[in-house]
């Protein structure tokens, strides 16, 4: 009975240990990324009151969603590890959603990111927080240069030792300060789901 019950525990705890690998990256690792994929409008959240304004939901048309329709999401990455589970690094991106009007919201984010490694080695789950700035345009009259912050989680599949694919999803947020354009009104905040596929070479 006893082998029995170490053998199920030992059944059960193999999926675990495939992933809790000993530690693969090391101070001074680095790696590169490529990631594609689309951005899924969220909400505004306005901070005004104004009269006629409100919260937006969703995408698509109607009166509370967003009127954006999905979009693309493209960024390049960097990141070189302080300790075995910790890295520093950077990314600058593409995304773009078209309005319910045909106008084209496009956004042009760089950031500072922070990556915990949880688990690591032949599958990787990294969970980042990044912080930057993202110059927006909408339309052809509107652009706007406002802070942005992330936190965004995935995994990565190492194939080889140095080349892996994976993807990421999380949470982007805009907020919207309409300073130069005299729009006070309007400021908010607007919330993005992205979802992408990414390829990462790592230098260990």
């Amino acid at each position: 009975m006893k082998k029995l019950i170490a053998l199920t525990a030992l059944t059960l705890m193999l999926p675990a240990m495939a992933f809790a690998a000993s530690d693969t990256y090391r101070t001074g690792s680095m790696s590169f990324s490529f990631k594609a994929g689309t951005s899924v409008p969220g909400f505004i959240y306005f901070f005004g009151e104004a009269e006629g304004l409100e919260n937006r939901f969703g995408w698509g048309e109607g009166d509370k969603t967003t009127e954006l329709h999905w979009g693309g999401d493209f960024q390049l990455g960097f990141e070189r590890f302080t300790n075995d589970r910790l890295s520093l690094g950077g990314s600058l991106g593409y995304n773009f959603n078209y309005c319910v009007n045909d106008n084209l919201l496009s956004e042009v984010p760089l950031q500072f990111n922070v990556s915990y490694y949880p688990v690591q080695g032949k599958v990787d789950i990294p969970i980042t927080l990044g912080v930057g700035l993202t110059y927006e345009r909408f339309g052809e009259d509107k652009s706007m240069l406002n802070p942005s912050i992330s936190l965004t989680t995935g995994m990565d599949f190492y194939i080889w030792d140095d080349w892996g694919l994976g993807f990421r999803t999380g949470l982007w947020l805009v907020p919207e300060f309409n300073f130069i354009n005299n729009e006070q009104d309007n400021d908010g905040v607007l919330g993005m789901f992205p979802i992408m596929l990414s390829i990462t070479y790592r230098h260990l």
